[in-house]
């Protein structure tokens, strides 16, 4: 009988290399308001985090390297919030367009009764 050996978990730098794939993958999703695809995107990096940071410091020797990974996707997350603030802002921009011009067909319409 044989045993079906499962795959080895990933190692901590290909998941930290995942990690900046999908926080890049993230910023491009945003840029073209493909909020599905950057939800599914952030549950993946959340995992991803979760397996990174699970308790176990990195080897000193892979320090420098999981330092500048890292930084990078500090960087990028500055991005994403900028991003995400900016797109709240003109949502909350037409929400008042559209309040006032709901407001302003019904002033009408009572005017006219």
């Amino acid at each position: 009988m044989s045993a079906v050996l499962a795959d080895p978990p990933p190692s901590r730098g290909a998941d930290l290399d995942r990690l900046l794939d999908a926080t890049r993958a993230l910023r491009a999703a945003l840029d073209v308001d493909d909020w599905g695809v950057a939800a599914d995107l952030e549950r993946e990096r959340r995992l991803l985090m979760e397996r990174i940071f699970d308790g176990t410091p990195p080897a000193a020797a892979d320090l420098a390297g999981f330092a500048a990974v890292l930084r990078e996707v500090v960087r990028l997350n500055d991005e994403l919030i900028g991003i995400a603030e900016h797109r709240r802002r003109a949502l909350q921009r037409e929400a008042d367009v559209a309040s006032i011009g709901r407001a302003a067909l019904k002033a009408y319409g009572d005017a006219g009764a």
